[in-house]
């Protein structure tokens, strides 16, 4: 913790103080305490950490139910500070909003992952999409167009191989610029995914209203496949995306059974870890190509991000 953090902090706890009135003390909490020196140092270096190129991509398979391919890769975001060690993308995803640092976060992201793919481009000829999240707040900047096309045209990235999965936790108020602007991406060659729908603010008119390619099923939904009723539902929402030209991901799957449901259930792609947990790109064409090969076996693989241990069962996996 350096002298910024500590005269901050110190501002912090007078400020809470001077809200309980004048001649007041506040005790220190230390759970509290440590919480808010962990959250001033995530402030303090994360700015360093976009410019230096601490965070690093990882990328996690979404495979194809009627091939049995890899179909296309998630691109997820993660930092491993010196100090703290992994810290959760929800955690400086919220910081970064309150530094005013998300357009800064989106832009790092999809070039360094525009890079990743002009590099792996001959040994990954299989996957045809590569999907990058982007939130509402980062859709709204003014030169985002004009950035993406820059990026993509240094890197030779054809359009059509990249997906924006418009991800949002706030309700969208500006809806008719919003579709303007994912018109202007899909008149472009990107496609659109809305993400973790049934999650959130995302609702059966934005469904209809928004320009997407894909719905992106929330992974609460996974496990819903075990009685009749919570069957029926999900028979419902899929028939409704598919009549709407939308293509189903349902995320998070894990056990085998879930993956046997999924796929009676006319879904197209599934993603989780009954493929393979998140992985590195150095990591990821040797990933692909085992589940490529291995995953018509009579069951699913279960792949590691350090070893590539492929284990048979439906056991489920520690979170990331």
């Amino acid at each position: 913790m350096n002298n910024n953090e500590v005269v901050e902090f110190a501002n912090i706890k007078i400020v809470d103080s001077m809200k309980l009135g004048k001649n007041d003390y506040c005790y220190i909490d230390s759970f509290k305490t440590e919480k808010s020196i962990r959250k001033l140092i995530i402030k303090d270096h994360l700015s360093d950490a976009l410019s230096n190129r601490k965070l690093k991509l990882v990328y996690q398979p979404q495979l194809d139910v009627k091939s049995n391919d890899v179909f296309g890769v998630e691109t997820l975001l993660r930092w491993t500070h010196p100090t703290l060690g992994k810290i959760k993308p929800s955690e400086f995803i919220y910081i970064a909003h309150e530094l005013r640092l998300m357009y800064d976060l989106f832009k790092y992201t999809f070039k360094q992952m525009c890079e990743d793919i002009s590099k792996l481009r001959k040994s990954l000829i299989g996957i045809q999409n590569f999907s990058v999240n982007i939130s509402v707040e980062q859709l709204m900047e003014e030169s985002l167009i004009a950035t993406i096309d820059y990026i993509t045209q240094k890197y030779n990235i054809n359009p059509s191989s990249i997906t924006f999965e418009l991800t949002e936790d706030i309700e969208i108020v500006n809806l008719s610029k919003i579709i303007v602007i994912l018109n202007s991406l899909k008149d472009r060659g990107y496609k659109i995914a809305m993400d973790d729908f049934g999650n959130g603010y995302f609702s059966f008119s934005n469904l209809i209203d928004l320009p997407i390619n894909y719905v992106k099923l929330d992974k609460s939904f996974a496990d819903r496949v075990h009685n009749k009723r919570d069957i029926n539902f999900v028979k419902d929402i899929i028939n409704i995306v598919k009549k709407l030209g939308c293509k189903i991901i349902i995320e998070g799957v894990e056990t085998l059974y879930q993956y046997e449901q999924w796929s009676r259930l006319n879904c197209d792609y599934i993603q989780g870890y009954i493929t393979s947990r998140p992985i590195s790109k150095e990591k990821l064409e040797e990933v692909v190509i085992v589940i490529n090969e291995k995953f018509g076996d009579d069951k699913p693989l279960f792949i590691t991000n350090s070893d590539y241990i492929v284990n048979h069962g439906d056991g489920s996996n520690d979170s990331v």
